[in-house]
C-alpha cells in the first residue's frame, strides 16, 4: 500500500511514477525504474505515520525535483523518457487545478476546505439542452471555491473542466492522460 501511495504522489509531481503504469502496480505492470527509492519513499512514509503532506515535501525539497525542465541534446538521445531523472518533466495541470489556478491569480479563490458540492455559473443555453437537468447555481464566495467542490452532472458535465480535458466520466479513469 505504501509503495503505490508514494508511486502517486511521485506521478503527480513529475507526471510519471517510478512505476510507470501505476494503474496496475502489480505483475504485469511496469517494473519500478528506481526500485531502491520506491523502497525507500515507501518506508519513510510508513515511518512519517502515512503523512501525506511530510511526503510531498521531501519530494519537492528533493534535488531531483527542483532542476530544471531543459532539455540537453546529449540527454535526449541517450534517455529520451527521462528515467535517469537527469532533469525535471514538464507538467500539465490537470482541469480542476487550472481552474483554481485563474481563481487565484483573480484574487476570488475561496480557500474553504469540505462542505457539500458547489455549482459554479454555466451557460443557460447548455442547461437548457441537458435531459432534466436542473442547475442551481452557488451563491456568494462558494461558486469560487476549488474546482474540487464542482458538483460533476454526467448529462451536462462542467464546460470548463471539459474544455481543459477533465476525463470522461461515463467510464473509469485509472490515469489522467
Amino acid at each position: 500500500t505504501a509503495r503505490v501511495a508514494v508511486n502517486r504522489m511521485w506521478q503527480e509531481l513529475f507526471g510519471t511514477g517510478i512505476v510507470a503504469t501505476s494503474e496496475d502496480f502489480g505483475t504485469r505492470g511496469d517494473p519500478p525504474t528506481h526500485p531502491e527509492l520506491l523502497d525507500w519513499l515507501a518506508s519513510e512514509f510508513v515511518r512519517s505515520s502515512w503523512d501525506v503532506k511530510h511526503m510531498i515535501k521531501l519530494i519537492v525539497m528533493s534535488s531531483a525535483y527542483q532542476q530544471s525542465s531543459y532539455a540537453r541534446p546529449e540527454l535526449e538521445q541517450r534517455d529520451p523518457r527521462n528515467t535517469l531523472l537527469a532533469r525535471q518533466n514538464r507538467l500539465r495541470l490537470p482541469a480542476e487545478l487550472i481552474r483554481d489556478a485563474m481563481l487565484q491569480a483573480s484574487g476570488l479563490l475561496n480557500p474553504v476546505v469540505g462542505g457539500k458540492s458547489i455549482r459554479p455559473a454555466m451557460p443557460a443555453s447548455l442547461v437548457k439542452v441537458a435531459y432534466r437537468a436542473k442547475w442551481q447555481e452557488s451563491e456568494g464566495p462558494d461558486r469560487y471555491r476549488r474546482g474540487l467542490y464542482i458538483f460533476f452532472q454526467r448529462s451536462i458535465p462542467y464546460p470548463e473542466l471539459m474544455l481543459f480535458d477533465a476525463p470522461n466520466s461515463m467510464v473509469t479513469c485509472p490515469r489522467r492522460e
